[in-house]
């Protein structure tokens, strides 16, 4: 179908074991395997594992919506790097979702700025500058992706009991 693109997704940062185990649901859910697999040995990732370095793919996504996803890192505060094929009607692009802010680029390799980002401000120098820090955000070198181990069970402590 026209309507549905590969998509291409890095996770970035630090995150506690608790997101990578969201994540990985969420990536099994949406049907994402990772980039780097051998196509006959793609499977579902393994919560236990939290294996989330490199890049996953997904090659049926609805108009490069990934809403669930970015759900999940927006709740756990993880950074991606998403990049997606031309569709049925809309061009190739890419998404940065960093520290929460959330910034895309369509057409092509690189960031692709829209011109309006300088034609649309008072000043010339203005809309230089809206450029400048778009093309900072999304060029900016991330830190690879980092889950921390699962912390402690504490056994002196009973759950609440539910009456």
């Amino acid at each position: 179908m026209g309507d549905r693109c590969y998509v291409y997704i890095t996770f970035h940062g630090k995150i506690s074991h608790r997101a990578a185990q969201a994540l990985v649901e969420v990536l099994n859910e949406q049907g994402y395997v990772q980039w780097d697999c051998n196509a006959s040995a793609r499977s579902a990732l393994e919560p236990a594992k939290a294996d989330l370095a490199g890049t996953f793919e997904c090659e049926e996504v609805n108009y490069a919506r990934i809403d669930e996803i970015e759900a999940v890192c927006s709740e756990h505060g993880i950074d991606f790097d998403m990049e997606h094929t031309a569709g049925g009607g809309y061009a190739a692009g890419r998404v940065r979702f960093v520290g929460g802010e959330r910034r895309e680029c369509t057409g092509g390799d690189g960031p692709m700025i829209p011109l309006s980002m300088v034609l649309e401000t008072e000043t010339l120098a203005s809309g230089l500058g809206n450029l400048i820090a778009l093309a900072r955000f999304m060029l900016a070198d991330l830190p690879p992706l980092e889950v921390a181990p699962p912390g402690p069970v504490d056994l002196t402590k009973r759950p609440a009991r539910v009456e």
